[in-house]
């Protein structure tokens, strides 16, 4: 209780500092039922800025004039006017609202249910905030909005690593499902980037048009997403987009948003000390320059001359600048929609464009994407929503990683005697080490060419019926196509295929949802039942196309020109059929119940395992609807539930099937022979489904009518019966297996805080803090297996180990004797471990968000942090900065040996500490702002006699800079990909970006 009055107390302070006045008028505030005071409570002069809020104990002081009119207005309560007589105390007693406004949210299938009904939490984010800064991308401004969701990646266009509650599968896909409107979307990333290459394609949920979204809900545990069966086993993103409206006239509503980016200089340790060379030496040739050209063992650098890879003298000083390779990157999104509607029906239709160019310039994206909504009046007795929308995407790419496509591949392996400068003048030529895949950086930007095209159509139509009063029957229909086009070239001319290669593949991807349920919603007397009881059928098909030539007979690349043509071709297909069940009940607004169940049957599952069955079980009770609580005590709520959601398989992973192998050859008759193969992969006919079961548990506590809002979760999730891909000896035959192996956890807490400080006529003031802790353990295997491989990056992998979190990296040690001292050979070099060992674990122990959002008239000021506390990561850019020499940790010991020959070989000795990974286990804690945006909205008064409903225009901040990290050289939240364990290795990570701009938002 002290606290609460401290804590109004301060209000009271910071809100009347300005208050004293000759004519001041003092009073108390309370409630109508109880005569309870009410602190917190909002005062104004009406047709003035002036302003305060009540203390603790209900009490005020205002300035005033005799016969103005004091505004009294409270969340829960009606507003008050009462006009000021004379300067006596005063009294002023608040009614409650008659009927308050429940929070609504919206859970699966689209369905709306009151927030203190659900027995789960449920995170929801509306659509302004999720445009605040408008960067493209609707996951990453998730981040550090809600509890429970890891994000990572932070660039345009590139895909989001998304987990919700940890990591479900050990090695199949962790991604949430992602739902628009109801109807489920392809939300999985598009290519991927490791060690050796591959190209970032971005994910589904990029391609949506952020000014579309009215809100998106975040279903966590498997008793909010059991209703959407299989898929959601990995949690649910549920997009809810926007409607027309009900208003006379045409409404249209204009958003422009210009973000420039530029990338993070976070090569922060490189030593510019010594250049180019090796034992100490200046290169004395053109041919030693390109035999050395990656290694910065060289001389001190002092203004001397050097040969260039291209013949010319040079200064031998340190002119390499890393960012050089990169410009000035933007994202430009300009959107329109129209809308328009009476009582009877609702139309919207909008239009977006997106020019994204990357801070590599031969990378960029351009995006159109239409989209149109007819609706009627749900509370009408026929009810019909359909929406279109077409997304066109063209965009040009980089690869990542090692990769000779990788324009950035040795940015940071660069001697500081390197100059870009030189690299341009010589961007016609390839090579300027004696390395084929390790290129001119410009040269690749001007020829090495990955193209891909998209085009995607979502279609859904929603059509509902009362039969009779609180029951209707519902049919939604949802279509998600997509076709595209990828095209890589390697021309003429590559050092390492100098007689090029073309790679170009056609894709199909067909999805079909039909949904048919009834839904019921009766009251009896203080009994609330409603429910929902119906069928899905989903058909999926997938179709790929690929044709690969090589051997060029010129720089015309088509099949007609090429020496060797090779083609393969994917069709797969997929069934489920479902039926699900809600039942819902309530008494008397406090205490609730859900039951739910669905059976699903699929076609990726053998005969006998291939039907399954889960229920869940959720309740609430709302204390403070029951029991006469303090008027401060807004709410008092505990929930539980306890849930399964089944999961199954991927097409054609029962029976063995065969490929042919190669061209084939003609037999002694003259028939062709297409010899045929296993493809490596050893089906499985018994598969089981998977199977995860949930139990959460939690509070949502309110104070001063929502000032203060407390929640808490804790859960429990384990998953068995996993289906992996298990590698097994190649004396079999075969290199894997398809079983059900294994048992893995998730066990966790989510906090959120959120206050309102200070609200007065003027100035609002709103806090956010979200703390999530989860941990993420590997049960058992299959028999007395210990431990399996989830990814291999060469001397690094990630493995799943019984008894130990999920994402052990592994890798080479130092070698220790008994005492545990580092062995060294004769020359005083370290020596490794024969066998991988356990380095690190790529497993936070904490993430949280913070948000802050000021309001001061016209002036708003938007904030966003977030911080991650622990987990660990390899860095390959500090390994290779090791081995070349660039690194600032590479001068000790250079001195002493070059001049007096004294201690180990440093080329030798940093060579080798390259190659002991543990040596490069960073810690990936750090603290950032993520987002700053600063706006202002402009007069009703102004926009009137322009025409205009409103605008609004901001400047914005994202990703600006880390307050602090724990590593050096590297963004520890962009490090390598969007898998599952592509936080725990990084392997040349490109600059992660910040960026600025203006946002531009016109209504009229």
């Amino acid at each position: 209780m002290y606290k609460l009055k401290l804590f109004a107390f301060v209000i009271f302070i910071i809100t009347n500092l300005t208050s004293y006045a000759q004519n001041n008028i003092n009073g108390q505030v309370l409630d109508a039922k109880d005569q309870a005071t009410l602190p917190g409570v909002n005062i104004s002069i009406q047709g003035t800025s002036n302003g305060v809020i009540t203390d603790m104990d209900g009490k005020f002081t205002l300035d005033v004039e005799l016969g103005q009119i004091m505004i009294f207005t409270f969340v829960g309560y009606q507003q008050k006017e009462v006009e000021v007589v004379n300067l006596e105390n005063i009294t002023v007693v608040l009614e409650e609202e008659v009927e308050e406004l429940k929070e609504v949210v919206v859970t699966a299938l689209g369905i709306s249910k009151e927030k203190q009904a659900l027995g789960y939490a449920v995170s929801e984010v509306g659509g302004d905030d999720l445009t605040q800064v408008n960067t493209g991308s609707v996951a990453n401004s998730l981040g550090g909005r809600v509890t429970g969701v890891q994000i990572s990646g932070n660039r345009p266009g590139q895909a989001s690593s998304i987990s919700i509650r940890g990591n479900a599968s050990l090695k199949g896909n962790n991604y949430p499902l992602i739902v628009i409107d109801g109807v489920p979307m392809d939300g999985g990333t598009k290519g991927g980037v490791g060690k050796w290459g591959g190209t970032d394609k971005g994910d589904a949920l990029s391609m949506i048009n952020p000014d579309d979204i009215a809100s998106t809900s975040v279903l966590k545990g498997a008793a909010a997403t059991a209703l959407y069966g299989s898929r959601a086993s990995n949690g649910v993103l549920l997009i809810t987009t926007k409607t027309g409206k009900k208003k006379d006239g045409i409404g249209v509503d204009f958003n422009s948003s210009m973000i420039w980016s530029v990338p993070n200089d976070m090569l922060t340790s490189r030593q510019n000390i010594y250049g180019q060379g090796v034992q100490g030496r200046i290169p004395s040739s053109e041919a030693e320059v390109r035999d050395t050209g990656l290694s910065s063992w060289g001389a001190k650098m002092n203004d001397q001359d050097y040969t260039g890879f291209d013949g010319n003298t040079y200064r031998y000083s340190d002119r390499w600048d890393p960012m050089s390779l990169f410009s000035t990157g933007h994202v430009f999104n300009n959107s329109i929609a129209v809308s328009a509607g009476n009582e009877a029906v609702q139309t919207r239709v909008s239009y977006a464009n997106q020019q994204v160019q990357d801070i590599q310039p031969n990378s960029t994206i351009k995006r159109n994407s239409i989209s149109a909504r007819v609706n009627t009046d749900q509370s009408k007795r026929l009810f019909i929503d359909t929406k279109l929308t077409y997304i066109h995407q063209d965009a040009s790419r980089s690869s990542g990683g090692e990769s000779t496509f990788n324009p950035s591949n040795a940015y940071h392996k660069m001697p500081a005697t390197q100059s870009s400068e030189i690299l341009k003048r010589n961007r016609a030529q390839p090579s300027f080490i004696n390395d084929v895949y390790t290129l001119n950086p410009y040269w690749v930007m001007d020829n090495l060419n990955i193209t891909d095209i998209e085009n995607k159509v979502l279609l859904s139509a929603n059509v509902g019926f009362e039969l009779f009063k609180g029951v209707k029957i519902n049919y939604r229909n949802g279509l998600d196509f997509t076709s595209g086009r990828d095209l890589s070239i390697t021309p003429v001319g590559t050092p390492y295929i100098s007689n090029g290669e073309s790679k170009e593949s056609m894709k199909e991807r067909y999805e079909m949802n039909h949904d048919l349920y009834l839904s019921l919603n009766k009251d009896f007397g203080k009994f609330n039942i409603s429910g929902i009881m119906g069928a899905n059928m989903m058909r999926f098909s997938q179709n790929n196309v690929g044709i690969e030539m090589t051997q060029f007979y010129s720089d015309w690349y088509h099949v007609s020109n090429a020496g060797l043509v090779s083609g393969t071709q994917n069709h797969s297909e997929k069934e489920m059929n479902s039926i699900y069940g809600s039942l819902d009940f309530g008494y008397d607004s406090w205490l609730y119940l859900t039951v739910t169940g669905r059976n699903d049957w699929t076609s990726t599952l053998p005969a006998g395992n291939n039907s399954y069955f889960y229920p869940s079980f959720s309740s609430s009770i709302v204390f403070s609807e029951k029991i006469n609580l303090p008027v401060w005590f807004t709410l008092a709520k505990v929930r539980g539930s306890w849930a399964q959601v089944g999961s199954d398989t991927d097409p054609y992973k029962l029976y063995q099937t065969f490929r042919t192998a190669g061209n084939g050859f003609n037999n002694k008759n003259g028939n062709r022979i297409l010899p045929a193969g296993y493809s490596g992969a050893m089906n499985n006919a018994d598969l089981l489904p998977e199977m995860t079961s949930s139990i959460e548990f939690g509070a949502d506590l309110g104070f001063f009518h929502d000032r203060i809002n407390f929640n808490f979760t804790y859960y429990d999730q384990v998953t068995e019966d996993q289906i992996i891909n298990m590698d097994i000896s190649d004396a079999s035959g075969f290199t894997s297996r398809m079983v059900n192996a294994g048992s893995m956890s998730n066990t966790g807490y989510e906090v959120s805080l959120n206050l309102v400080p200070v609200v007065n006529r003027n100035f609002h003031w709103n806090v956010g803090i979200h703390y999530t802790q989860n941990k993420n353990k590997v049960n058992s295997l299959i028999g007395d297996m210990q431990k399996i491989t989830i990814s291999d990056y060469g001397d690094v992998r990630v493995d799943a180990i019984v008894g130990e979190e999920y994402g052990v990296i592994m890798g080479r040690d130092y070698s220790r004797n008994e005492n545990g001292e580092i062995e060294y050979d004769e020359n005083g070099i370290p020596n490794y471990t024969s066998e991988l060992v356990s380095i690190g674990s790529m497993n936070p122990t904490a993430i949280l968000g913070y948000t802050s959002s000021f309001n001061y008239k016209k002036f708003s000021l938007n904030v966003v942090l977030d911080q991650q506390i622990g987990g660990q990561f390899y860095s390959g850019t500090n390994a290779d900065m090791y081995q070349s020499g660039t690194h600032i940790n590479t001068l000790e010991g250079r001195d002493l040996y070059y001049t007096q020959g004294i201690g180990p070989n440093p080329e030798i000795y940093y060579n080798r500490i390259s190659e002991i990974n543990s040596e490069f286990i960073r810690d990936a804690s750090y603290i950032r702002v993520k987002e700053i945006s600063l706006g202002y909205g402009f007069s009703k008064s102004l926009l009137e006699k322009i025409h205009l409903s409103s605008a609004r225009i901001s400047a914005v901040f994202s990703n600006p800079f880390f307050i602090w990290k724990a590593t050096e050289n590297v963004d520890p939240t962009a490090i390598l990909n969007a898998s599952s364990t592509g936080r725990a290795v990084e392997m040349i990570a490109l600059p992660s970006v910040r960026s600025y701009g203006f946002n531009l938002n016109v209504s009229f």
